[in-house]
């Protein structure tokens, strides 16, 4: 590809509607913080502290953004999901290219809104697009070349499935859900590359072995990164009826109160909330230890940003992997 094509070719248009996307949401931003207005709502504490037992990266109280490098590091999958889609010409390559995208928006949304609905896009997104890549590892390992609309299908189905599982996600847990099919995806993986025998012994450094094995290493810091951020919380006193009789979770932090009328009621954990919203160092209402790759309240390097990344460019070669199993034209 010429340097000419980054400008004029169809193909290289995905970079530059990556560079306007971004350039774009970031002078909205800006237009918010500016204003100090946020259209969200206050965060409750169910959002809190849930979120910090998975990420280590400090509330943002103004403006658009709640988390500013686990929201900006969702580009990443957006710029995966544009180049599979402009630069590869098939309809399996077309749908895993918007799934990226389609990722892309709810885990930004999630983790710049913290809200539940932010959440459920969240989950929507990763079902789909790990459900589109098994269905293109199964037809990539065996050789199957389904007409269009069988296709079209099949991605249909398995869309509706993803979504279906995100709307459900109780039943479906999402680290279970990533967990089976990372299995399933290493079990085509090693299927097909035992098709690919006569490969190992000959001398050559193959493709789909390099993609293999990138993947692999991504994978492995990425899950580093994403297991060993947040902290472990644990309130000094559990109570259940401490915002006038509601649970507390269900309570915007402002709003979280500790006394229920008439009755006596501890306010332990409406202020480890409080504490936990602002990113304390240390909390006399709570423990809070940070995990192994929680570097202090609100660090520079945030580990939840590093996996998003990392399993962006990953789930890159997971696809070309596939694709690159064999030498045919995919549907």
């Amino acid at each position: 590809m010429s340097f000419s094509d980054w400008f004029f070719d169809q193909k290289g248009a995905w970079f530059w509607i990556w560079i306007s996307s971004l350039v774009l949401t970031a002078l909205i931003v800006v237009g918010f913080s500016v204003a100090k207005w946020n259209p969200w709502g206050e965060v409750t504490c169910d959002r809190v502290m849930s979120y910090a037992s998975e990420q280590c990266e400090a509330i943002t109280k103004t403006g658009l953004i709640r988390q500013q490098a686990n929201f900006w590091s969702n580009f990443a999958y957006f710029a995966v999901g544009l180049f599979i889609f402009f630069r590869r010409g098939t309809v399996i390559g077309k749908a895993v290219g918007l799934a990226f995208a389609f990722l892309f928006l709810g885990s930004g949304l999630f983790h710049g809104t913290l809200t539940t609905w932010g959440q459920y896009l969240d989950i929507m997104g990763i079902n789909v697009l790990l459900l589109l890549l098994i269905l293109h590892a199964v037809f990539s390992a065996w050789q199957l070349r389904p007409e269009f609309w069988p296709t079209i299908s099949w991605l249909g189905l398995l869309t509706i499935l993803g979504i279906f599982m995100g709307l459900f996600k109780g039943m479906f847990d999402s680290t279970n859900v990533a967990l089976g099919a990372g299995g399933v995806l290493l079990l085509v993986g090693v299927y097909g590359s035992a098709r690919r025998h006569s490969d190992w012994f000959d001398g050559n450094w193959h493709k789909w072995f390099w993609f293999g094995l990138l993947a692999a290493v991504l994978f492995g810091g990425a899950a580093a990164f994403k297991f060993s951020d947040g902290k472990d919380i644990a309130v000094a006193q559990e109570c259940n009826q401490c915002n006038g009789c509601e649970p507390v979770y269900k309570a915007s932090v402002s709003a979280c109160k500790g006394h229920c009328p008439g009755a006596a009621c501890c306010d332990t954990r409406c202020a480890c909330c409080e504490d936990v919203y602002n990113a304390v160092d240390e909390s006399t209402n709570c423990e809070i230890k940070p995990k192994a790759l929680c570097f202090g309240t609100n660090p520079a390097i945030q580990g939840h940003a590093i996996w998003h990344v990392l399993s962006a460019i990953g789930l890159f070669f997971i696809f070309e992997f596939f694709g690159s199993l064999f030498e045919k034209r995919e549907t």
